[in-house]
């Protein structure tokens, strides 16, 4: 990808929320679109296996995972790929060209 933005945070309930948004001639290629959101919402529960799984369990958790996507060769994608593989689960969404869909 040529650029990304990222948040992290954690919403009123205590889940964690993460979005990611890219943009640049090589989203064009891939999702047919100049730019393209997704994120993904960890409930509360969860959000101490992630800080486990992420090897750091003692610093503020919207830290820990910002740092490693700020990483440019880190992307959401790799994260989503480390959470399936330990069956941490999450609720996603994506957003391209005003068009939202959702995956449980």
């Amino acid at each position: 990808m040529d650029q990304k933005l990222e948040s992290v945070s954690v919403n009123k309930a205590g889940d964690l929320e993460i979005k990611e948004e890219l943009f640049g001639p090589n989203v064009m290629d891939i999702y047919e679109s100049k730019q393209y959101e997704h994120g993904i919402t960890i409930k509360k529960d969860k959000v101490p296996l992630v800080a486990a799984v992420l090897g750091n369990v003692q610093d503020d958790i919207t830290e820990v995972v910002f740092n490693k996507l700020r990483d440019t060769e880190y992307y959401l994608a790799d994260l989503m790929d480390l959470l399936d593989c330990k069956r941490i689960t999450y609720t996603y969404t994506a957003q391209a060209d005003g068009v939202t869909h959702f995956r449980p």
